[in-house]
């Protein structure tokens, strides 16, 4: 039977990496960014996800999926051209 060796990682490496860890984790912590939720009726900008005739999916960077639908879509002539990969506001 062939014995497997196992390398030894001295404890203070190890530490060094928790260390880098929490270090990035409260810089991304204090930044707050995440935090900023657009609400209802605030103007954004993000990338155009997917489009059918009832929504607009849009993908909304450092948040999530942004829908346009009903009144929104057919208030703006400008929605009605716009495909995937199209940058809108």
């Amino acid at each position: 039977m062939a014995t497997e060796e196992k390398k030894l990682v001295p404890a203070e490496a190890g530490n060094q990496k928790d260390k880098n860890e929490e270090s990035k984790l409260k810089q991304l912590l204090s930044n707050k960014t995440y935090l900023d939720i657009p609400s209802a009726g605030e103007i954004v900008k993000g990338k155009v996800v997917s489009v059918t005739k009832r929504e607009i999916r849009i993908d909304i960077e450092g948040f999530r999926t942004g829908i346009v639908r009903g009144r929104e879509l057919s208030d703006d002539p400008g929605l009605a051209d716009v495909k995937p990969g199209d940058e809108i506001e």
